[in-house]
């Protein structure tokens, strides 16, 4: 029993001012002792092997039936074309020579990000004779879930000191702003900082504000304090006395919500910020889950479904009851009983536009059934119309995304095609 263990391996004992009757401490001292032993017991330790040995096997397994697929279809992924390149220059010496004699420069930047294997490549292309400039900052380093080893451009920098060029220089803050990071980048990384001069204009923005809590809120900490900085959002907002630099025009405005971002370590979080600042009454965008469960893109959709397929009994159902048709249930439900199909305007309208799905683009389909069904207008009087509205507009982007991808890269993803359906089945 696992978690019994890791209890035992943690029991309670006395606290200044809180003594618990003896030989309590003794006892689980002596208990704590004991299941502090257990990692070195045969029993155990062979279970935890097994575990280890088992879960490193299916993860072999499935890495090598995966290798497997790919010859069979033909395929390869990003991590197959950095490897069989690097194999290509490691037993054919020509492919380096050819490389050599094409290549003028090698530039990789983020070099910090550079995991072992690309390494490799590169180094052997250097070997060829092809000169390497490399870009990166060790501080930046975010890769290494990906196998990335920052390491490699540490050693590169140690052994090639004449070849090291630190930059100076930063053209995106303001000098109030510099003037704070050279301060703690000094302080986090001593000797190692290169401190930067100013180069970017000054700004009549606050570089730098401070909201403190002295202590940690007793009851729902994040709710707190997402409050807080909503109200400051807010009266920064709606004080006009903070302007900006528009990134367009290069004038100054006043500051919109828009310029503002609001940073968590992580999405739960977010999620809690974006409901408190929306009841403070501010405008918040942030990617949520249940976009395809909304109303205004099932309403879409189910028109897709029918378009696609005049005979769905279901999509022509749902649309003719919806506020969009003109049926109550029972009506429509009679009438194809009775009837086999359903008489309805909306429909109608659908119908009008079926003839020619074929033959159109997947993007002017569904802008053309958004009109036919006005669903613009319908959804400027509900009361989340501006939600609507943005999930509408998404079902547009989603199409034009489907209308540029590679055919090759859907086709191995088991979508062929380039119509209606596809997009339906891709969405």
């Amino acid at each position: 029993d696992w978690a019994l263990w890791q209890a035992l391996r943690n029991l309670r004992g006395s606290k200044r001012g809180c003594p618990l009757p003896e030989p309590y401490d003794e006892l689980a001292a002596a208990v704590m002792a004991a299941a502090d032993a257990l990692p070195h017991h045969q029993g155990p330790l062979m279970q935890a092997v097994a575990h280890i040995e088992a879960l490193l096997g299916a993860g072999q397994s499935v890495l090598t039936h995966y290798a497997e697929a790919k010859r069979e279809a033909g395929l390869v992924d990003y991590t197959d074309m950095v490897a069989l390149a690097y194999r290509l220059l490691r037993e054919d010496p020509r492919v380096a020579e050819i490389l050599a004699r094409r290549a003028d420069c090698v530039v990789i930047d983020e070099f910090q990000d550079t995991n072992p294997i690309q390494f490799a490549l590169l180094w052997r292309l250097r070997a060829a004779g092809v000169p390497a400039l490399v870009v990166g900052d060790l501080k930046q380093a975010i890769m290494g879930f990906q196998g990335a080893d920052p390491r490699l451009l540490e050693t590169l920098e140690r052994q090639n000191r004449h070849a090291r060029e630190p930059l100076s220089h930063n053209w995106r803050s303001q000098p109030s702003l510099m003037a704070f990071i050279n301060a703690m980048g000094s302080g986090l990384f001593g000797d190692d900082y290169v401190r930067l001069e100013p180069k970017a204009p000054s700004s009549v923005l606050e570089s730098l504000e401070v909201v403190a809590f002295a202590e940690r809120p007793p009851r729902k900490q994040h709710r707190v304090r997402a409050a807080h900085v909503g109200l400051r959002i807010r009266t920064l907002l709606e004080g006009g006395a903070q302007t900006v630099i528009d990134r367009r025009t290069r004038q100054l405005r006043p500051l919109r919500g828009g310029d503002i971002a609001v940073l968590c370590p992580t999405n739960n979080l977010l999620a809690i910020y974006a409901e408190v600042l929306r009841r403070l009454g501010l405008r918040v965008r942030l990617p949520e889950s249940g976009w395809f469960d909304s109303r205004v893109v099932q309403i879409a959709w189910h028109a897709f479904t029918y378009l696609a397929n005049p005979e769905d009994r279901h999509a022509a159902l749902y649309l003719a009851v919806t506020e969009l048709g003109s049926l109550e249930l029972k009506d429509a439900l009679a009438q194809l009983i009775e009837e086999g199909r359903i008489e309805e305007p909306l429909l109608e309208r659908l119908d009008a536009l079926g003839a020619g799905v074929s033959d159109s683009a997947v993007d002017g389909v569904i802008a053309d059934t958004i009109a036919a069904l006005k669903l613009f207008d319908v959804i400027a009087s509900w009361p989340d119309a501006e939600q609507a509205r943005a999930n509408l507009l998404r079902l547009n982007g989603e199409a034009k995304e489907f209308m540029s991808a590679n055919r090759e890269a859907l086709a191995s993803g088991g979508f062929h095609g380039s119509g209606l359906p596809t997009f339906m089945a891709w969405l």
